[in-house]
């Protein structure tokens, strides 16, 4: 019996810049089946942005063109967590997500929502960066770090030290940038979503990685 896809998925990590990954779903036969994460990227808001209403059409927008696109037929978005010492953002982050589930209900889906800490457990045994993490890479940068030395370890998952800049209207060429560390969260969502809601223990990163441009201050594979 030859393998069928049976659900494209897109996970999103919702924000000013969103983290994303598309993630199919195989029925290999005889009760088997298998995950794979075929493409990943980030999406970021336009600068020219004037009011929080823009930042949610722009996001509605693109969820829909991600839909169509990819012939998405699910969607799972990262829960908002609110937190008392980073209260600033939570406003627009509520709004980002409203608009997402909204995009995704106009296109007839459905959409999972899974908790920042579930996921992250799963993925790096731990919620939370441990003592020796922080003291290595500083509190604010272990928050994500921590994530991508897990899904290494973890599953063998490796990323390049860069991404590439959003061509602008100005300068259409794509540049190499530091890692969006908002791509990493979307694939630990994924992982989660494949391994955890859909209890398939066989995961793959298939995308093809490129070099390393030699970023300073990016996480050291060892």
């Amino acid at each position: 019996m030859e393998e069928t896809v049976y659900e494209t998925t897109l996970v999103v990590d919702p924000a000013i810049t969103t983290g994303w990954a598309l993630l199919k779903l195989y029925d290999c036969g005889n009760d088997c089946y298998r995950g794979e994460i075929y493409e990943y990227g980030y999406a970021s808001i336009p600068d020219e942005s004037e009011t929080d209403g823009d930042r949610c059409n722009w996001i509605f927008d693109w969820v829909g063109n991600m839909i169509d696109k990819h012939n998405i037929n699910h969607v799972v978005e990262e829960e908002y967590f609110f937190s008392k010492r980073y209260a600033t953002g939570s406003p627009v982050n509520v709004m980002l997500r409203a608009a997402i589930e909204m995009s995704i209900r106009r296109k007839g889906l459905y959409y999972t929502k899974i908790g920042p800490s579930l996921w992250k457990s799963f993925v790096a045994g731990r919620s939370t960066p441990t003592k020796d993490q922080v003291k290595q890479w500083g509190k604010l940068a272990a928050k994500k770090l921590f994530i991508q030395q897990a899904l290494w370890e973890n599953y063998g998952f490796r990323f390049p030290d860069h991404s590439l800049s959003k061509p602008s209207p100005k300068n259409k060429k794509q540049r190499p940038v530091k890692l969006k560390m908002d791509v990493c969260d979307s694939i630990g969502q994924a992982v989660f979503y494949c391994c955890c809601i859909n209890r398939i223990p066989e995961i793959t990163l298939s995308v093809v990685r490129p070099d390393d441009v030699g970023f300073k201050g990016a996480f050291v594979y060892t």
